[in-house]
């Protein structure tokens, strides 16, 4: 039954033991109810800002990273590394380098579709440890879907494990252009001449979902903050595909803020795709 998954589910993250995986989900899903939902093409000019020239950041993203920072570590006790705070301290980011559990949050992720008032845009969550990712969760505010996955323990929707089906001959995939430089714009041309590209959907987490339960096959990333990547990198692999560095396939680490980042829904696409650009 539910119990008895939820339980293989937390044995299997042996680096956070005791972890309560859906008492993490269910906090997500009420604070995303209460901070974001009702702010949904709702939101008044004074309640979003630029941060950075092109980065917004709205009164439901800072609404939503105070609840989670105040809450998950009463559900299990760790630091918590927000994207809002290391915004305004990037100093924070050093606390990625410890050995110690530390969640990362990513209180609304698509934040530029939301203050546009349109899909997609999503909760990130992960937890991680001696920078390895021990689990991670993907919300979708507007359905109420929680994707969860742990190390070892497979990726989990609604009770269903997910498993990456075998891409078909019609590949939906994305390659983020805006943080390219140098040879890197070279190979996304080549990815792109290769294979039928869309627009991407401007948001990680609805990206990786995506892969984790087939709708989309491949996505490529330049700009590593760990709030848009751990928690789907981790899903991804733990649903049956792929989500290394390119070009050598190295292992993601949360740490690691500046790469290529290839993830996709088989070894055998991951591979076609990497090439596809060299």
């Amino acid at each position: 039954g539910d119990a008895g998954r939820r339980a293989a589910r937390s044995d299997r993250a042996p680096g956070v033991k005791g972890l309560d995986l859906d008492a993490v989900a269910a906090e997500i899903a009420a604070a995303a109810a209460a901070e974001i939902r009702p702010r949904f093409r709702n939101l008044q000019p004074h309640e979003r800002r630029e941060k950075a020239p092109n980065d917004l950041v709205t009164i439901a993203d800072e609404a939503m990273e105070r609840r989670l920072t105040a809450s998950l570590p009463d559900v299990f006790a760790a630091d918590v590394l927000g994207e809002e705070a290391a915004a305004a301290d990037p100093d924070r980011l050093r606390r990625l380098h410890g050995a110690d559990p530390l969640w990362i949050i990513d209180p609304v992720d698509g934040t530029g579709n939301f203050a546009a008032g349109r899909a997609p845009f999503a909760v990130i969550v992960a937890l991680v440890a001696e920078d390895r990712v021990e689990a991670g969760w993907i919300h979708d505010p507007l359905d109420g879907e929680t994707i969860v996955a742990t190390r070892g323990g497979g990726a989990w929707r609604d009770g269903a494990r997910l498993t990456t089906p075998t891409p078909g001959d019609q590949l939906i995939g994305s390659v983020s252009r805006k943080f390219l430089r140098g040879g890197q714009e070279a190979w996304a041309d080549g990815v792109a001449a290769a294979f039928t590209l869309d627009r991407g959907l401007f948001c990680a987490g609805a990206e990786y979902a995506g892969i984790a339960t087939g709708a989309r096959h491949f996505a490529a990333f330049r700009r590593l903050m760990p709030w848009d990547h751990a928690a789907g990198a981790l899903i991804v692999q733990e649903a049956g595909g792929v989500c290394a560095l390119t070009p050598d396939g190295d292992a993601y680490r949360p740490s690691l803020l500046d790469g290529a980042l290839l993830a996709a829904a088989s070894a055998d696409l991951w591979r076609a795709v990497a090439a596809a650009g060299a």
